[in-house]
């Protein structure tokens, strides 16, 4: 079985990956600070959220399936973090929902791969 570790890097894992995704939401075109602090407060809950459940799983040996869970995952996330971005955010609305939805899959995707980079360096 292949096991995540790090029941203490949680938050710290969801304070990084707030500070690479805020910066590219902010980039995307997204200027309101507001709009910027709820999606850093909505990335920290749902990064939070995933890895305390990705920690408490068994995964099972073969590397594809435990890639499928992960990825599944991480869009399980894109769609939540759309869905509470849509109910938060007030000026989401001068954006089409399509270039949100996106913006979330560019950010997520952006600090999986920095994510898998660091773990391979």
């Amino acid at each position: 079985m292949v096991h995540l570790s790090g029941e203490g890097t949680v938050i710290t894992t969801a304070l990084i990956t707030a500070l690479i995704e805020t910066p590219l939401f902010w980039l995307a075109g997204y200027r309101n600070i507001t709009d910027c602090l709820y999606f850093a407060g909505i990335n920290i809950v749902s990064n939070i959220m995933l890895n305390r459940r990705l920690l408490s799983m068994r995964f099972p040996s073969s590397q594809i399936l435990f890639w499928a869970v992960i990825i599944l995952a991480e869009l399980c996330v894109v769609v939540l973090e759309f869905v509470m971005c849509c109910c938060i955010m007030k000026s989401v609305y001068k954006f089409r929902l399509r270039r949100l939805l996106f913006t979330m899959l560019f950010t997520n995707a952006s600090s999986f791969l920095l994510g898998i980079l660091w773990i391979l360096l």
